[in-house]
């Protein structure tokens, strides 16, 4: 029978040929051979928890070689696998046992033993230990699940509030996405940066108005916080995520705090293209309220209109229209919202449109223009 290191050692094997194959075959930059890279770094880190300090680093390394033919200098998983490497190298040369190194403490936190957490602290333990995996601090996970008990002992102690756990998050991420309001206000009041983004560019703020938790979102507007603050990838704001999702108290508490309300993604959409296209109308209302722009269009040329118009979403289209919206206005493609809502067959917005003064004459799109003729003879 295979032992546990045997097992590893097939694992990666076979991992390092499914990479070969999809780095020949789908090409190195393909998601799917991303992913199997991604495999052989986490197998290798098999061999570190298992004691083999040389095998994994040797391991890693040959991961690290792939992963700098590929990306870039200053890409994350790059960035990861030297600390990752560095991090086995230390424990090699403390004759660290990284299987159970700082177990208990994590342990604790986890499941929120707040007198066991205090034992370990008065013993020599390092506090900002991070899982090899994630990343994870003691701090993180209590933070997280929302023992403020716990998150005071090791704040008192010296963990570090800022630190990133290896996907860009502060323990202030991992509470204010988990609504931990108490844990927020502890986080807060031992400094912790409002601004640190995740390696996405999300900031606390982002993630607490992404899922709704207006108290946290309430408490980080008390800070200096940027309240336009974009990701990287795609340019989105807490306002455009609030809006998005259709939190009509977010995005009144983030209008209230001056959030620019015509700020465009980097695919030029806006708050008021994202409420628009999922139907959200206290959102549209409130976005209007307070000067959003009915005509700006996005990089396809689309406004919010068109985007409400071809989704059924008639009782936007109509605050749309009564607010100024441009009922012929044009895409890149020349298509109008008359257009989409024909084309989708929403009849009820077609008639919407038309009887705003909707250009009737579709030229090209015989979908289009049976449904208007189904209009006409009804």
């Amino acid at each position: 029978m295979q032992d546990g290191q045997g097992k590893y050692d097939e694992a990666l094997d076979k991992c390092k040929e499914v990479y070969e194959k999809r780095k020949k075959i789908l090409g190195p930059n393909h998601i799917d051979t991303l992913d199997a890279l991604n495999a052989w770094h986490n197998l290798a880190l098999k061999f570190a928890e298992q004691g083999k300090y040389d095998k994994a680093l040797g391991k890693l390394k040959e991961c690290l070689k792939e992963r700098e033919k590929i990306l870039k200098p200053n890409h994350p998983s790059i960035l990861e696998t030297k600390r990752t490497i560095d991090k086995v190298c230390r424990a090699r040369d403390n004759g660290a046992d990284i299987k159970i190194i700082n177990s208990k403490l994590l342990l604790a936190a986890q499941e929120g033993q707040l007198e066991d957490v205090n034992k370990l602290l008065s013993k020599d333990v390092e506090i900002n230990a991070q899982t090899f995996v994630k990343g994870i601090t003691p701090l993180h996970l209590a933070a997280f699940i929302g023992y403020v008990d716990v998150v005071n002992a090791l704040l008192n102690r010296g963990a570090d509030v800022n630190l990133k756990d290896f996907e860009g998050w502060t323990p202030l991420h991992r509470a204010a996405g988990n609504s931990q309001l108490d844990v927020v206000n502890a986080l807060l009041n031992k400094g912790a940066d409002v601004n640190l983004k995740d390696l996405e560019g999300y900031t606390p703020l982002h993630l607490a108005a992404k899922e709704g938790q207006l108290e946290v979102v309430n408490k980080l507007l008390s800070k200096d916080v940027e309240i336009n603050a974009q990701t990287a990838d795609k340019g989105i704001t807490p306002l455009h995520l609030a809006a998005y999702i259709g939190y009509v108290d977010v995005v009144n508490a983030l209008l209230n705090k001056d959030a620019n309300v015509n700020l465009k993604d980097f695919e030029g959409g806006t708050p008021l293209h994202d409420a628009a296209q999922n139907g959200h109308l206290d959102v549209v209302n409130a976005l209007l309220n307070r000067g959003a722009d009915t005509n700006l269009k996005d990089l396809e040329g689309c406004t919010p209109l068109h985007c409400t118009a071809r989704n059924s979403h008639l009782d936007v289209v109509n605050a749309l229209l009564n607010r100024g919206a441009d009922v012929n206005v044009k895409n890149i493609t020349g298509r109008t919202p008359l257009q989409y809502a024909a084309w989708n067959g929403h009849l009820d917005v077609v008639n919407a449109l038309l009887n705003r003064g909707a250009d009737a004459n579709l030229e090209n799109f015989d979908v289009a223009n049976a449904l208007l003729k189904k209009r006409c003879c009804c």
